[in-house]
């Protein structure tokens, strides 16, 4: 999913992730930082964990936007 234009006040809700390098589980809920330069777009997580989601790998909902 594209957030279109990046509000840092966004909240992201993960669908899932293939990624075998993080603690997250479908349905954990964070905030999205920053996008980087190659399109990840990364989200400070409820578990504190910071973690990049990939568009057209991970899938996350937007549940929340200022």
């Amino acid at each position: 999913m594209t957030i279109g234009d990046p509000s840092y006040n966004t909240r992201i809700e993960l669908v899932y992730t293939t990624n075998p390098n993080t603690k997250l589980v479908d349905g954990d809920k964070g905030w999205l930082v920053r996008i980087d330069d190659l399109g990840s777009y990364h989200v400070k997580w409820d578990n504190d964990e910071e973690f990049p989601l990939i568009e057209g790998v991970d899938k996350w909902d937007v549940i929340d936007k200022d």
